[in-house]
């Protein structure tokens, strides 16, 4: 079987294998999308436009042993986890996302591991190890160490998906989300 247009099939097969990841995973709490520039820094008083943001609960959407039936309990300290699109950053040829949590006072830790994927020919690729930080004693932690280098310019589609843990009076409460897939950027692995 010949196909005329290969290309095409390619990238509707990356984006099918997209659409199905994102089906499969699950996504803990409420989740809202609005528009806005992906470099915007979060703000105390106000949640940051343009985000995907979670609340942390109890249930953990990892865990095999967690009870889906069970009610989440949301977090007392109205904790949210932010995740900006996957951008092109200001060094060159690299792209990240700045993921942040919002909490509403300070609590005892906070977690985030972002994994970065590209849109590969057969599907979703995972691109580096996970990124990895956190903070004690805060009500916020903004992570800036989500950076891949770009081995070449050809246009690639990227997300990023984002697990947080927060821990506040001895229990643990969880988020994870799955921003939506970007324009193709100049970026290839």
């Amino acid at each position: 079987m010949k196909f005329s247009n290969h290309k095409s099939f390619a990238k509707g097969a990356a984006a099918s294998a997209c659409l199905l990841l994102a089906t499969l995973l699950p996504v803990v709490g409420s989740q809202t999308v609005a528009s806005a520039s992906p470099t915007d820094t979060p703000s105390t008083s106000a949640p940051m436009p343009g985000v995907i943001s979670v609340e942390y609960t109890t249930q953990n959407p990892f865990s095999p042993t967690s009870t889906p039936a069970a009610p989440a309990v949301v977090n007392p300290a109205g904790c949210k986890l932010y995740a900006s699109v996957v951008h092109e950053r200001t060094a060159p040829l690299t792209v990240g996302n700045k993921p942040y949590t919002q909490c509403n006072y300070a609590v005892t830790s906070i977690q985030q591991s972002v994994q970065m994927w590209k849109n590969g020919a057969l599907g979703p690729d995972a691109v580096d190890p996970p990124f990895n930080r956190g903070n004690t004693g805060q009500a916020s932690y903004t992570q800036t160490n989500v950076e891949v280098f770009c081995t070449n310019t050809l246009p690639t589609y990227w997300f990023a998906t984002v697990d947080g843990t927060m821990v506040e009076g001895g229990t643990t409460y969880y988020a994870y989300v799955q921003t939506p897939t970007t324009a193709a950027l100049n970026c290839g692995t």
